[in-house]
Protein backbone atom coordinates (compact mmCIF):
# COMPACT_ATOMS: atom_id res chain seq x y z
CA UNK A 1 0.00 0.00 0.00
CA UNK A 2 2.79 2.57 0.48
CA UNK A 3 3.75 2.63 -3.52
CA UNK A 4 0.19 3.98 -3.51
CA UNK A 5 0.09 7.80 -2.01
CA UNK A 6 -2.92 8.41 -0.49
CA UNK A 7 -4.73 5.00 -1.23
CA UNK A 8 -5.85 3.94 2.57
CA UNK A 9 -7.61 7.74 2.79
CA UNK A 10 -9.05 6.74 -0.13
CA UNK A 11 -10.29 3.27 0.92
CA UNK A 12 -10.68 4.87 4.60
CA UNK A 13 -13.39 7.71 3.14
CA UNK A 14 -15.22 4.75 1.11
CA UNK A 15 -15.86 2.49 3.61
CA UNK A 16 -17.65 5.58 5.07
CA UNK A 17 -19.30 6.85 2.57
CA UNK A 18 -20.55 2.62 1.65
CA UNK A 19 -21.25 3.04 5.78
CA UNK A 20 -23.51 6.57 5.00
CA UNK A 21 -25.38 4.71 1.83
CA UNK A 22 -26.47 1.81 3.87
CA UNK A 23 -28.17 4.27 6.54
CA UNK A 24 -29.58 6.30 3.77
CA UNK A 25 -31.16 2.98 2.24
CA UNK A 26 -32.59 1.84 5.60
CA UNK A 27 -33.92 5.13 6.00
CA UNK A 28 -35.64 5.34 2.75
CA UNK A 29 -37.11 1.73 3.79
CA UNK A 30 -38.52 3.03 6.97
CA UNK A 31 -40.24 5.74 5.12
CA UNK A 32 -41.83 3.37 3.05
CA UNK A 33 -42.90 1.26 5.46
CA UNK A 34 -44.18 4.57 7.11
CA UNK A 35 -45.81 5.68 4.42
CA UNK A 36 -47.73 2.44 3.23
CA UNK A 37 -48.41 1.86 7.69
CA UNK A 38 -49.81 5.63 7.10
CA UNK A 39 -52.09 4.75 3.83
CA UNK A 40 -53.27 1.55 6.02
CA UNK A 41 -54.43 3.91 8.93
CA UNK A 42 -56.35 6.21 6.45
CA UNK A 43 -58.52 3.43 5.25
CA UNK A 44 -59.12 2.23 9.01
CA UNK A 45 -60.08 5.71 9.82
CA UNK A 46 -62.74 6.11 6.49
CA UNK A 47 -63.61 2.59 7.72
CA UNK A 48 -64.50 3.45 11.36
CA UNK A 49 -66.03 6.60 9.87
CA UNK A 50 -68.68 4.92 7.51
CA UNK A 51 -69.66 2.30 10.09
CA UNK A 52 -70.16 4.45 12.56
CA UNK A 53 -71.26 7.68 11.24
CA UNK A 54 -72.77 9.79 14.32
CA UNK A 55 -69.41 9.01 16.07
CA UNK A 56 -67.04 10.45 13.16
CA UNK A 57 -65.75 13.98 13.58
CA UNK A 58 -67.03 16.33 11.48
CA UNK A 59 -63.40 17.60 9.38
CA UNK A 60 -64.85 20.36 7.78
CA UNK A 61 -65.82 21.66 11.19
CA UNK A 62 -62.60 21.70 12.14
CA UNK A 63 -61.22 23.35 8.96
CA UNK A 64 -63.43 26.22 8.89
CA UNK A 65 -62.27 27.23 12.10
CA UNK A 66 -58.59 27.02 11.78
CA UNK A 67 -57.41 27.72 8.25
CA UNK A 68 -58.75 29.17 5.38
CA UNK A 69 -59.34 26.65 2.23
CA UNK A 70 -57.10 28.05 -0.45
CA UNK A 71 -56.19 26.03 -2.82
CA UNK A 72 -53.32 26.46 -5.95
CA UNK A 73 -53.53 23.61 -8.63
CA UNK A 74 -50.74 22.95 -10.69
CA UNK A 75 -51.33 19.84 -13.49
CA UNK A 76 -49.70 19.75 -16.77
CA UNK A 77 -53.34 18.72 -17.97
CA UNK A 78 -55.99 21.37 -18.86
CA UNK A 79 -58.85 18.78 -18.30
CA UNK A 80 -57.46 17.42 -14.94
CA UNK A 81 -56.95 21.61 -14.09
CA UNK A 82 -60.66 21.92 -14.65
CA UNK A 83 -61.61 18.66 -12.81
CA UNK A 84 -59.74 19.44 -10.14
CA UNK A 85 -60.58 22.92 -9.66
CA UNK A 86 -64.74 22.12 -10.23
CA UNK A 87 -63.96 19.37 -7.40
CA UNK A 88 -62.66 21.49 -4.82
CA UNK A 89 -65.08 24.62 -5.79
CA UNK A 90 -68.08 22.54 -5.28
CA UNK A 91 -66.58 21.28 -2.15
CA UNK A 92 -65.73 24.30 -0.46
CA UNK A 93 -61.80 25.30 -1.19
CA UNK A 94 -61.14 28.47 -2.59
CA UNK A 95 -58.91 27.74 -5.66
CA UNK A 96 -56.51 30.85 -6.04
CA UNK A 97 -54.81 29.98 -8.92
CA UNK A 98 -54.34 27.21 -11.48
CA UNK A 99 -50.52 26.73 -12.75
CA UNK A 100 -49.77 24.11 -16.40
CA UNK A 101 -46.18 24.06 -15.65
CA UNK A 102 -43.49 23.36 -12.66
CA UNK A 103 -42.44 27.55 -12.77
CA UNK A 104 -45.44 29.01 -13.09
CA UNK A 105 -46.50 26.74 -10.39
CA UNK A 106 -43.92 28.23 -7.99
CA UNK A 107 -44.20 31.74 -8.96
CA UNK A 108 -47.96 31.41 -8.21
CA UNK A 109 -47.19 29.58 -4.66
CA UNK A 110 -45.11 32.72 -4.15
CA UNK A 111 -47.77 35.49 -5.31
CA UNK A 112 -50.94 33.89 -3.44
CA UNK A 113 -48.96 31.52 -0.38
CA UNK A 114 -52.39 29.20 -0.62
CA UNK A 115 -53.22 27.65 2.14
CA UNK A 116 -52.50 23.93 0.15
CA UNK A 117 -51.00 23.47 -3.66
CA UNK A 118 -51.82 20.12 -5.43
CA UNK A 119 -48.75 19.40 -7.73
CA UNK A 120 -48.83 16.72 -10.26
CA UNK A 121 -45.32 15.03 -10.74
CA UNK A 122 -45.24 15.31 -14.78
CA UNK A 123 -45.26 19.03 -15.26
CA UNK A 124 -43.73 20.74 -18.09
CA UNK A 125 -40.00 23.27 -17.05
CA UNK A 126 -40.05 21.79 -13.76
CA UNK A 127 -41.26 18.33 -12.77
CA UNK A 128 -43.22 18.22 -9.61
CA UNK A 129 -40.14 16.89 -7.23
CA UNK A 130 -37.83 20.32 -8.71
CA UNK A 131 -41.34 22.13 -7.50
CA UNK A 132 -41.85 20.70 -4.27
CA UNK A 133 -37.87 21.17 -3.23
CA UNK A 134 -38.06 24.74 -3.97
CA UNK A 135 -41.68 25.22 -2.72
CA UNK A 136 -40.41 23.87 0.74
CA UNK A 137 -37.35 25.81 0.68
CA UNK A 138 -38.59 29.10 -0.30
CA UNK A 139 -41.73 27.72 2.79
CA UNK A 140 -40.90 25.06 4.99
CA UNK A 141 -44.41 24.68 6.16
CA UNK A 142 -45.95 24.62 2.65
CA UNK A 143 -48.58 22.09 2.50
CA UNK A 144 -47.88 19.87 -0.69
CA UNK A 145 -49.89 17.09 -2.00
CA UNK A 146 -48.90 15.36 -4.90
CA UNK A 147 -50.72 13.85 -7.83
CA UNK A 148 -49.98 10.99 -9.73
CA UNK A 149 -50.87 8.02 -11.99
CA UNK A 150 -47.74 6.39 -10.92
CA UNK A 151 -47.92 4.28 -8.21
CA UNK A 152 -44.84 2.56 -7.36
CA UNK A 153 -42.97 3.14 -3.98
CA UNK A 154 -39.89 5.23 -5.31
CA UNK A 155 -42.32 7.59 -6.35
CA UNK A 156 -44.11 7.59 -3.22
CA UNK A 157 -40.75 7.73 -1.16
CA UNK A 158 -39.15 10.48 -3.49
CA UNK A 159 -42.18 12.74 -3.08
CA UNK A 160 -42.50 12.32 0.68
CA UNK A 161 -38.55 12.86 0.71
CA UNK A 162 -38.80 15.98 -0.91
CA UNK A 163 -41.60 17.44 1.29
CA UNK A 164 -44.99 16.34 0.05
CA UNK A 165 -47.22 15.96 2.95
CA UNK A 166 -49.75 13.18 0.74
CA UNK A 167 -49.69 11.71 -2.00
CA UNK A 168 -52.44 10.31 -4.25
CA UNK A 169 -52.59 8.21 -6.99
CA UNK A 170 -54.93 9.16 -10.09
CA UNK A 171 -57.42 8.30 -10.80
CA UNK A 172 -58.86 9.19 -7.26
CA UNK A 173 -61.99 9.39 -6.00
CA UNK A 174 -63.38 13.28 -5.01
CA UNK A 175 -63.53 12.37 -1.04
CA UNK A 176 -59.94 10.99 -1.33
CA UNK A 177 -58.76 14.31 -2.78
CA UNK A 178 -61.07 16.50 -0.35
CA UNK A 179 -60.46 14.33 3.22
CA UNK A 180 -56.27 14.87 2.28
CA UNK A 181 -56.32 18.43 2.35
CA UNK A 182 -59.53 18.04 4.95
CA UNK A 183 -56.19 16.19 7.28
CA UNK A 184 -53.78 19.12 6.15
CA UNK A 185 -56.09 21.78 7.10
CA UNK A 186 -56.66 20.39 10.42
CA UNK A 187 -53.02 20.26 11.53
CA UNK A 188 -51.21 23.09 12.91
CA UNK A 189 -47.76 22.66 10.72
Amino acid sequence: MSDFPGLQDNLEMLEVIEGLLGVTEQREREIVELTVELELLKKKVEDYEEKYPDLAVEEEEIVEDELPREVLVADGSDAARIDITGLLINNGCDVVATASNGEEAYDLYRMYMPTVITLDTHLPKLDGYQVIRRIKNYDPSARIIMLSRGRDRQMVLDAILAGAADYICKPFTPDRLVNAINRLLSRQI
